[in-house]
Formats: structure tokens, C-alpha cells, sequence
């Protein structure tokens, strides 16, 4: 029996996942850059991602502010 191809998760299924880990943009886009290399997305393309989702979405995903002072 052939082995099944393991399903390739997309560009927003990741982020939103890494968001919800509060990760801050570069580490998101670096699990994205992990899993498709080719992609065309940007720092600004995950901060808007991040803005879209805590404000029409209602999600509560922390800032990229509250993210680096959690860390620090």
C-alpha cells in the first residue's frame, strides 16, 4: 500500500496557530518560511494578520508589544 502524503498545513493555518502562541512577527514568519519557502509574505503581511484577527474576528491575540514585554 503506497504511503499517504502528509497534508502541508497553509500560510494562515500557521499563523494563526503561532499568533495564538504569542510568537511575535519575525518567529511567524519564520515557521511560515519553514513549511513554504517560496512564499511572498512579509512582516507586514503577519502584523496584518494580527490586527485583522484581534479586531474582526474578536480573537484575543496579544499585540506585538505585549508579546516582546512577556519575554523580557
Amino acid at each position: 500500500m503506497p504511503k499517504r502524503k502528509k497534508k502541508t498545513r497553509t500560510v494562515r493555518e500557521i499563523i494563526i496557530a503561532s499568533l495564538k502562541c504569542g510568537r511575535i512577527n519575525a518567529e511567524v514568519l519564520t515557521a511560515v518560511k519553514k513549511v513554504h519557502p517560496r512564499t511572498t509574505y512579509s512582516l507586514a503581511s503577519i502584523n496584518w494578520y494580527r490586527n485583522r484577527l484581534r479586531s474582526e474576528e474578536g480573537m484575543t491575540i496579544p499585540s506585538e508589544r505585549e508579546c516582546r514585554r512577556r519575554r523580557a
